[in-house]
């Protein structure tokens, strides 16, 4: 019998801790990764299982059986995984894109790995049973990072009996020194299960904790034999452990408007002393980037866009500064990029690793060149963060930008933060920043977003985050003071002059039958100047959404605000005047199984909107027929209303993205996005071939397109090949 019939093979071995342990096995003969679990080096591996079900029904006993087995040698980690079902028929996988959160839809399996014990990062490696690949980094068990690409091994094959799925993991790419690994490190197993619109955990990550609460995690024993095995043959004595260099060369044309021909070449490079590890990049090159999508602000605060570039990526885990994306220090997306537009980097130098067994460190080094106005540019970013075990933090951090050229054109952060979390019977976290802010008097050239003019004599920010992780009952205190003249020319600043507070409580019953769950917020915000002289802006809340176990999910939000103008400023063409607008805000959304080969999400919305209203809804439709295509559109429509006519805009914001999956290592990703409001139309093509592991051939064709006047004011055709060395 198999799948529905079949139960496990392994048990979970249950610690003194509560929670489950499997062991690893020295190979003496390393498996073919080929999807297969034939080989020889898997047949003596003792099975581990004892999955429970994360959802739809919270701890229930799985319908079908998945077991794994763990292996290891000097170089790297072996997973075998087994996943039984009904027949091969019931196995469902329609993504072949790499990095693809969609293949989360499918069946898939991912291993994630906590080496250092600090029970806040993940390093994560997923598989689907058609090929899609996913290597990924979750820190502080919420930030889920995609972008960063590791070398790593993973094949899946499907069967008469399901399917199953081999990783090999080299040490290298967890940034660890096998020669000094502990001798228990922090594992999870995770299978989606398409079919049935479930999730089952080897540990089961109960709510609110999201899918890479690395403090959730099971352990994995025996790795002490790795230590003993390089001890034994002289392994630990190297010093450098590994290294690789990718050069790489870009050649075509860009037109802004007319077209030029150009061509570049520079490297990358890394070097792997076990603990300690080095990024060096010379006359960098992002041409396979994807485009972000277009957005609309309708807002009077900036936008806080993400980081794609590869190298700002190596290490976000100790980079991270902070709780808030909307108040950070360290955001990389301010080095070699400024207004929108692209600077130059001559050099830049990462260097991360360990000391001590509880001390992680980095340090970030980058020159760029003049452009845009801008001057020979020195940036640096050094953070230190030391482990105080359970999942908690105490870190450091200092960014410098520097001008080359300009004496007193500089602004430099000193910052401290950390975390708490309280044991798993008390599952109470917290958060804390303190930075001050020194800008030199001729530091003029701002972008947006970084904060205030800033000042030689210091300027402070600050605030905390308390909350209740527990199952049902979820209360939160948040708040934060930020100094008028703070300025942080590689972060991300939104709002200064101000203090703001927030504090509320979700509620997230769970049911038996159809309903999964019902999940109720209520939550008030203020917001004063620094002084506290008054209230510039206030909003009560409430929120409620019902989640079937089919699916299908809706969800209402509204409240009461009030917002305060303190200076004009403009929506396109439309002036927001100054001064303080009371009123109001709804919104609806709806939305289909996710794991259906079509599924929506729709949203209506209506507001007062600073004198007038705005009402306007949305759909973004995802279409996957096959493994070779994954179609996504997002539209947008919103239409702004002021009684006395004047003013009156309509906003229609489409982005569009289509994966086509040619082959295994071969794949064509498409975008394009349009905002009406902004008379601009972007579009991008970029064909990806990984012939080697570390290896790529990009063909990638951008396009920007003034749809009022009908200009294209650039567009360009790149080719860009990188090759990995050994």
């Amino acid at each position: 019998a198999r799948g529905e019939t079949r139960r496990d093979d392994g048990a979970a071995d249950e610690g003194a801790d509560g929670l489950p342990h499997a062991r690893a096995t020295w190979l003496d003969a390393p498996p073919t990764i080929d999807g297969h679990l034939d080989d020889a080096a898997w047949a003596s591996l003792p099975r581990f299982g004892g999955f429970g079900e994360r959802r739809p029904n919270l701890r229930a006993t799985p319908p079908v059986t998945t077991w794994f087995q763990v292996g290891v040698d000097a170089d790297a980690l072996y997973v075998a995984v087994r996943c039984l079902e009904v027949d091969r028929f019931a196995v469902v996988g329609r993504t072949t894109a790499r990095d693809a959160m969609a293949m989360f839809d499918d069946d898939a399996i991912s291993v994630k790995l906590d080496p250092r014990n600090d029970r806040r990062t993940t390093y994560g490696f997923a598989l689907n049973p058609v090929g899609a690949r996913m290597d990924y980094l979750g820190v502080d068990e919420s930030d889920f990072r995609t972008e960063v690409d590791t070398i790593w091994e993973g094949v899946a094959a499907i069967d008469d009996a399901g399917w199953a799925a081999e990783f090999r993991i080299p040490w290298a790419s967890l940034n660890v020194d096998p020669a000094r690994l502990a001798a228990s490190i922090g594992l999870e197993l995770s299978r989606d299960h398409a079919r049935a619109s479930a999730t089952y955990d080897w540990a089961v990550i109960e709510p609110p904790f999201s899918a890479i609460a690395a403090s959730r995690y099971g352990r994995l024993d025996g790795l002490d034999v790795v230590v003993e095995h390089m001890g034994a043959d002289g392994g630990g004595g190297s010093v450098l452990r590994d290294w690789h260099v990718t050069p790489f060369v870009v050649g075509g044309f860009v037109a802004e408007p007319s077209p030029d021909p150009t061509a570049d070449a520079g490297l990358d490079a890394g070097l792997d002393f076990g603990d300690v590890h080095a990024t060096l990049t010379v006359n960098t090159d992002f041409a396979q980037v994807d485009l972000d999508d277009r957005v609309v602000n309708l807002t009077q605060y900036d936008i806080r866009l993400p980081e794609k570039r590869d190298f700002f990526l190596t290490d976000p885990q100790t980079f991270r500064f902070g709780y808030s994306s909307s108040y950070e220090i360290i955001h990389t997306r301010r080095i070699g990029l400024f207004a929108g537009e692209v600077v130059p980097i001559l050099t830049g130098l990462s260097v991360a690793g360990r000391a001590g067994g509880a001390l992680d460190f980095g340090v970030l080094q980058v020159v760029t060149r003049p452009e845009a106005g801008l001057p020979w540019t020195s940036d640096t970013v050094a953070r230190g963060v030391f482990d105080l075990g359970g999942g908690s933090k105490l870190g450091a951090a200092v960014t410098d930008r520097r001008s080359l050229e300009e004496a007193g054109d500089y602004n430099t952060v000193v910052g401290v933060d950390g975390g708490f979390r309280g044991p798993k019977s008390a599952p109470l976290r917290g958060f804390g920043r303190a930075s001050v802010s020194f800008t030199g008097r001729a530091a003029t050239l701002q972008d947006r977003g970084t904060g205030g003019p800033g000042t030689p004599e210091g300027a402070v920010d600050g605030g905390f985050l308390l909350e209740l992780q527990d199952e049902l009952f979820r209360p939160w205190l948040f708040w934060s003071i930020t100094d008028a003249s703070y300025r942080a020319d590689l972060g991300f600043v939104q709002r200064v002059g101000i203090q703001l507070g927030e504090a509320g409580l979700e509620l997230e019953p769970r049911f038996d039958g159809a309903l999964e769950r019902l999940t109720l917020d209520v939550w008030v915000h203020g917001v004063a100047d620094q002084d506290l002289d008054g209230v510039l802006d206030w909003f009560a809340s409430g929120y409620a959404a019902l989640a079937w176990k089919s699916g299908y999910s809706v969800s209402i939000e509204g409240g009461s605000t009030s917002e305060t103008v303190p200076e004009p400023f403009d929506i396109g063409d439309t002036t927001i005047a100054a001064g303080v607008y009371d009123g109001w805000r709804l919104e609806a959304y709806a939305s289909t199984p996710s794991t259906a080969t079509a599924t929506a999400t729709l949203n209506a919305a209506a507001q007062t909107f600073f004198g007038g209203h705005l009402v306007g809804g949305g759909l973004t439709f995802t279409w996957r027929p096959g493994t070779f295509l994954r179609l996504e559109v997002a539209g947008n429509v919103q239409q702004a209303m002021f009684e006395d006519g004047g003013g009156d805009f309509l906003s229609v914001l489409v982005n569009g993205r289509a994966s086509i999956g040619l082959r295994e290592h071969l794949s064509l990703d498409l975008y394009g996005g349009w905002s009406k409001l902004a008379d601009a139309f972007a579009a991008q093509s970029r064909l990806r071939w990984t012939f080697l592991p570390g290896s790529d051939l990009f063909l990638v064709y951008q396009l920007a397109l003034d749809t009022d006047t009908g200009e294209v004011p650039s567009h360009s055709l790149l080719a860009k090949l990188a090759w990995r060395f050994p």
